[in-house]
């Protein structure tokens, strides 16, 4: 049988797949010489072929494990199931990354109740009978998902620890219609079943879905010696951060509670202290304990949290990890860790979670921690040195515009022109425009409205990119006696091939504001026109035609240089596979990631929720694809617009929008699939910056460019 456990010391550190975050630290810790207990890891490999295998553990793993026993029992000096010298073991999960609904760890496996006798004749009822309790609660709660409230109603009439232990084992006969095993093998393996079991519990569902984390990559299981912070009043456990992830000050942050084990910290919070209250009590342990953690950091090059416990004088580090913080300490700590010569520009770039930083501003769109604006944009140049991507923004006006570039937008990426007729008197003129029966005069109206509008937008771009898209969807504004233009009709291309004045009306509004700001500041302005809901290269060439006709004409009676660009939106899964006839026409092309998703799936985003709930549920889909590129199905139309764009029209400028602009995997997507620009909401840009830069480093000069197969 092909291997699935191995030894801490027989570890790769590099190989987090194989052997899940908390197990590569742990081999990591062990070859560093740190205190660590020891154990050994159980590959995410068998998780994957737990499932396989009908939720069973085959016969041959079973012993592999026993095989491994032994070799931990040969380390520890102890033997596993002895009432005399009995070796106890934790069961923590371990996935490739943090995640948060996995099983808790089991405490104290291989007590029974003979051995916890043996213990309470050498070592004391309260301590032998409050770790048998321990591991009781832990198994009923975390193994089989029994009700805490139970366990808890016992514990306040228990009137010590023995009777406590007794009382735990009623209430786990009572729920799991069995006693608790006796045989310290059987705890072993349902313990391990628990953390396998737990990988596809609805909270850690829910987890994977929201970041992304494919269902297929499994959890590993770590095995470790026991070590006893409740083994007197002179031991305790605690957690401490080498920073604080709050704030991201270079101060140590932590807790620790006295005479308890890990998870008594969660249930007994009233007795939990800071841990200056630890230095207090043991200064020599706590001031080792700091060596540590600032070794581990200068290590691993970021901040980390360390769980530990003490018997007595002696410590034991349980576990380290690169902490989760809050976007104002991701700032912070990657400014820092340069200034203190940790880390380089990139690597302190890529500390940071992209995602969480659409937490620095509030919903007025301000900074929520002002101390750190230095910082900010410090680490934004950073990454404004390192990426490809350019960064532009959705703007509908000129208040848009320039908050936009107050946030650090590039230009404009997308300007709905539809979104210039939410307001009652314009929706108003915009409905007499499509269905007035004086529609001559409402055109005059319509070109005077958005070529004031255009030209203060130009007046804040100058020569920055301008993305202008015509009319369409327009239903969402105008009606007449009840009737809608349909979602799936009469828009985009289609409304201007029937209604080619409404085109003409809107390029005469872009260029003749284009043309009156370059007369009024000698300034070069860059209007790029976009036609949306093209499906055809003949379509397209039509309305081309007339853009340029007007366009071309309204320049040369002006006498200026406009230099404009005429392009597509790729939505219709047709244009993306004739995407080389469309770059025939095309200078440009913007996928709006949002249609060319509800078009992918046959599904509209209003529907999403209702539609794939059960997806989600049922593991169908992994993560919402109107929140993330889905880059399997919708992503290879991109694929396939990209390499056939490029084929025909080398330098096409490629860019895309919508929600997924503002996500890092779709960014990270975006660049490796070789676009020009991500077009974003304004609060999102340091994001979606710090990501563009991400994935060039991660990825440079396209290095990883997929490749259609």
């Amino acid at each position: 049988m092909k291997k699935y456990i191995y030894m801490f010391k027989e570890t790769d550190s590099k190989n987090r797949n194989l052997y899940g975050g908390k197990g590569a630290i742990l081999s990591e810790m062990t070859r560093l010489g740190l205190p660590v207990p020891q154990g050994f890891v159980v590959t995410t490999d068998m998780c994957t072929r737990y499932y396989e295998e009908n939720c069973t553990l085959e016969e041959g793993f079973v012993k592999q494990l026993r095989q491994k026993m032994k070799q931990l029992e040969k380390l520890t000096g102890k033997i596993f199931g002895d009432e005399k010298n009995p070796l106890l073991v934790s069961i923590r999960s371990g996935a490739r990354v943090s995640m948060p609904g996995m099983m808790d760890t089991v405490i104290n496996i291989g007590l029974n109740d003979y051995i916890v006798e043996n213990i309470a004749e050498e070592k004391g009822e309260e301590f032998a009978y409050d770790i048998y309790a321990h591991l009781i609660v832990c198994f009923g709660d975390y193994v089989f998902k029994h009700d805490r409230n139970e366990y808890d109603k016992v514990a306040k009439e228990s009137k010590n620890k023995k009777e406590l232990a007794q009382r735990y084992k009623e209430v786990y006969a009572r729920l799991q219609k069995e006693d608790f095993p006796q045989d310290p093998e059987v705890q072993l393996i349902l313990a391990i079943k628990g953390v396998f079991n737990s990988w596809e519990n609805e909270r850690a569902n829910i987890y994977r879905k929201t970041h992304n984390i494919p269902y297929e990559w499994g959890t590993a299981v770590t095995v470790q010696q026991m070590v006893f912070g409740n083994y007197s009043e002179n031991s305790g456990t605690g957690r401490l951060f080498s920073r604080d992830p709050n704030t991201g000050k270079n101060e140590f942050y932590g807790m620790y509670m006295a005479n308890a084990q890990g998870e008594d910290m969660f249930f007994h919070q009233e007795k939990v202290v800071d841990i200056q209250e630890f230095a207090k009590l043991h200064p020599q342990m706590y001031k080792e304990l700091t060596i540590i953690s600032k070794k581990l950091e200068r290590f691993y090059k970021d901040l980390q949290e360390i769980e530990f416990t003490h018997e007595d004088d002696k410590l034991y580090i349980l576990q380290a990890r690169s902490r989760k913080r809050t976007a104002v300490a991701a700032i912070k700590m990657a400014y820092d860790s340069v200034q203190e010569g940790l880390n380089d520009e990139k690597h302190a770039l890529l500390t940071i979670d992209a995602s969480k930083l659409k937490e620095l501003f509030d919903k007025d769109g301000k900074l929520v921690e002002t101390s750190i604006l230095t910082e900010l944009n410090t680490v934004l140049s950073w990454a404004d040195k390192y990426r490809d991507l350019k960064v532009m923004a959705n703007a509908v006006n000129a208040n848009d515009v320039k908050y936009a570039f107050d946030f650090g937008a590039e230009g404009v990426g997308l300007c709905r022109t539809e979104f210039l007729f939410r307001d009652e008197a314009h929706a108003k003129l915009l409905n007499d425009v499509l269905f007035g029966k004086n529609q001559e005069k409402a055109l005059e109206k319509f070109v005077e409205y958005q070529e004031k509008e255009f030209e203060q937008m130009f007046r804040v771009c100058f020569d920055r990119q301008m993305a202008i898209r015509i009319l369409d969807e327009a239903r969402e504004y105008s009606q007449r006696n009840g009737e809608t233009l349909s979602e799936l009709g009469t828009r985009g291309a289609r409304l201007a091939l029937n209604r080619p004045e409404i085109v003409k009306a809107q390029v005469e509004a872009i260029i003749t504001a284009a043309i009156n700001v370059k007369k009024e500041y000698g300034t070069d302005v860059l209007p790029e026109i976009m036609v949306p809901f093209v499906c055809d290269s003949a379509e397209f060439k039509r309305i081309k035609d007339i853009i340029t006709g007007r366009a071309n004409s309204l320049i040369e009676r002006s006498g200026e240089q406009i230099n404009y660009l005429v392009g597509c939106m790729i939505e219709v899964p047709r244009a993306a596979i004739i995407a080389n006839e469309l770059a025939k026409y095309a200078e440009f092309f913007s996928f709006d990631m949002n249609d060319l998703t509800q078009l992918t799936y046959g599904c509209s985003v209003n529907d999403e929720e209702k539609i794939f709930d059960y997806y989600y549920r049922e593991r169908i889909f992994a993560e919402d694809p109107f929140e993330q590129v889905d880059q399997n199905g919708v992503g290879k139309f991109v694929r396939i617009a990209v390499e056939l764009g490029k084929a025909t029209r080398k330098n096409i400028k490629l860019g895309f929008c919508a929600e997924q602009a503002g996500d890092p995997s779709s960014i990270e997507f975006a660049h490796r699939v070789g676009l020009t620009y991500v077009s974003c909401v304004p609060e999102r840009i340091a994001l979606a910056k710090v990501a563009a830069a991400q994935a060039a480093i991660k990825y440079p000069k396209h290095a990883g460019l997929f490749k259609r197969k």
